[in-house]
């Protein structure tokens, strides 16, 4: 269980060191051309820095200075960037290691839990109940009065008495089935 945990962070570390890679890359990128033109065409532009520079360049003037060094803005290389396929192979893996460490942690916890329940369950419970407990946890959490009385070879009526004890106290609950009863525990352990 441990090797699972230690794969578990190493694996929400490594995500998240690719996510925030990726998040420099498109930052990196975004920061070069400091604004993008996103509007759909050149006459509802509020300011087109390759115009303005060019105006300039062909009066004779003094180019004016981007704040970048570069004269004009290329408005499809922060995306092109952003979308190369290097840069989404780092997203996709970041994303896929950090499902995967919460995916693990979480199957973690859950067999933790139930491990602990289990233990302070047994703990609590007289022989015969715990005998009940554990031989219900082996069958996968459900099986007949008539398979607990057999396999633990108790007479019904012991079996009944220990089975409703174990109701009582909310370990399991119990249904009719046929002649029988079907005993389920409250969590399958």
């Amino acid at each position: 269980m441990d090797k699972l945990r230690t794969l578990a962070y190493i694996s929400l570390i490594y995500g998240g060191f690719l996510l925030i890679a990726y998040l420099v890359i498109a930052y990196s990128a975004f920061w070069r051309n400091e604004f993008i033109d996103l509007s759909p065409a050149p006459q509802q532009r509020v300011f087109n820095a390759s115009a303005f520079t060019n105006n300039f360049t062909h009066n004779g003037s003094m180019p004016f200075p981007s704040p970048n060094g570069r004269e004009g803005i290329r408005t499809n290389e922060p995306l092109s960037a952003v979308l190369s396929l290097p840069a989404l192979a780092i997203l996709l893996t970041g994303i896929f290691l950090l499902a995967n460490g919460i995916t693990l942690l979480n199957h973690i916890r859950i067999k933790d839990r139930k491990e602990t329940r289990h233990f302070v369950v047994s703990s609590l419970l007289t022989e015969d109940e715990k005998a009940v407990y554990d031989y219900l946890v082996s069958q996968r959490g459900e099986a007949t009065q008539k398979q607990v009385a057999s396999s633990l070879g108790l007479s019904p009526v012991k079996a009944f008495r220990v089975i409703h004890r174990l109701e009582g106290k909310k370990v399991l609950r119990t249904h009719p089935f046929g002649m029988t009863k079907k005993v389920k525990l409250e969590e399958a352990a």
